[in-house]
């Protein structure tokens, strides 16, 4: 569950990759610098999102969620290899059908989605990246670590 303040506004959208970004942008006063909350839609089926959202909380849909959604519409539409995700803000719930959601802060300038620093991990490549992690031996995660470049290791 992914439980977040702000302001969260729709700044860009990319069909060609079924692509949505969400973001808050606040001062942060201990680092002197500007922070972004993003909300990074990828793999996006299908959304029911405002353009603005004041304080949001993400979740896994329910089983009984997913069947209400999956009722309401036609049996060719129906997604079978995506996510079932529920938005909250404030009294209102929203459903949104996607392979990945990714939540990143950033002091990035701009507003569009080819400034995000890589594409969302699925849970298996975490899971795999997690195992490989494990492998290592201290000098080595250490190394990695500092360097926050998995590339540097091989």
């Amino acid at each position: 569950m992914i439980k977040k303040k702000g302001v969260f506004k729709l700044i860009d959208c990319h069909d060609t990759h079924n692509q949505i970004l969400y973001r808050s942008t606040a001062y942060n006063e201990k680092k002197k610098t500007y922070l972004n909350q993003d909300i990074l839609i990828s793999g996006t089926f299908f959304i029911s999102l405002p353009c603005a959202m004041e304080g949001v909380t993400i979740r896994h849909a329910s089983k009984e969620e997913e069947a209400l959604f999956k009722e309401r519409i036609p049996n060719d539409y129906k997604p079978t290899w995506k996510k079932f995700f529920i938005f909250e803000s404030g009294s209102k719930v929203y459903f949104v059908v996607a392979d990945k959601i990714l939540f990143q802060e950033n002091t990035k300038i701009g507003t569009s989605i080819s400034s995000k620093l890589e594409e969302p991990m699925t849970d298996e490549e975490i899971a795999q990246f997690v195992e490989e992690v494990r492998k290592l031996d201290p000098e080595q995660r250490l190394k990695l670590m500092k360097s926050n470049s998995w590339d540097e290791l091989k």
